[in-house]
């Protein structure tokens, strides 16, 4: 058992008064309470003290998982950005190949005293590098300005709900 000691505080009058009516009606010791007041005092400056130490750790820890999160969906951006823009550069070798296979099906099918043997080819005229290119500016620009229109129609779909 831990040896008693005691010691002259000085406490303001009118505390005292309030924790003695508490105490009494709680029927607990005076003593008693106060030295559960005091642990528990020095049970709070340790933590304060622990949290002083880890705090920083604690922080740093945070902080990596949070800038790791930040990588790995600025990754999923950068990837999802790569494959849509491979997807619209798809569009005009698709188109091209479509149109190629038809004039071949024409040829196929279609008498050769029909056709013109000195014909432009549409598929031989139209290239990816300038043509191409050119439909994926357009489809760009149309894709901005519809995000931008449905930007400016949102607040007034919202007011209205």
């Amino acid at each position: 058992m831990a040896r008693k000691q005691q010691k002259n505080i000085r406490i303001d009058q009118g505390v005292l008064a309030e924790f003695e009516k508490i105490a009494n009606r709680k029927k607990q010791h005076h003593n008693a309470e106060i030295e559960e007041l005091m642990k528990q005092y020095i049970a709070r400056d340790g933590q304060l003290l622990f949290d002083d130490l880890y705090a920083p750790r604690i922080a740093h820890s945070v902080k990596q998982a949070v800038d790791d999160q930040i990588n790995r969906l600025a990754k999923m951006i950068y990837k999802t950005q790569i494959e849509s823009t491979a997807a619209l550069y798809a569009t005009p070798v698709f188109h091209n190949q479509i149109v190629k296979g038809v004039e071949d099906v024409l040829e196929m099918f279609l008498d050769a005293r029909i056709l013109n043997q000195n014909r432009i080819r549409i598929s031989d005229q139209y290239s990816i590098s300038s043509n191409g290119k050119q439909a994926v500016k357009n489809l760009r620009k149309m894709a901005l300005t519809d995000h931008q229109e449905q930007k400016k129609e949102r607040p007034n779909d919202q007011m209205s709900m």
